[in-house]
């Protein structure tokens, strides 16, 4: 299983873009917080199951402040 794992990406989803571009065959995509773009903007982008939670500079963004998941029953 992949799976992408990132944080604190405050807006600038250029890289993130590029990344998911690159790594074509991703089964999960987790955000840790500070996402910083409307949640269309970034889920539009993302074509697998995805978790994303607030980070502390998520002040009016709708995502949980936590979230707990498994994966593959673990």
């Amino acid at each position: 299983m992949r799976i992408l794992n990132v944080s604190d990406t405050h807006g600038n989803i250029q890289p993130l873009k590029e990344v998911l571009e690159h790594e074509k065959n991703i089964d999960m995509f987790i955000h840790c917080g500070d996402v910083g773009v409307e949640a269309k903007e970034l889920t539009d982008m993302i074509t697998c199951p995805y978790h994303i939670v607030a980070g502390n500079n998520d002040f009016f963004s709708f995502w949980p402040r936590q979230d707990v998941f498994s994966i593959k029953g673990k």
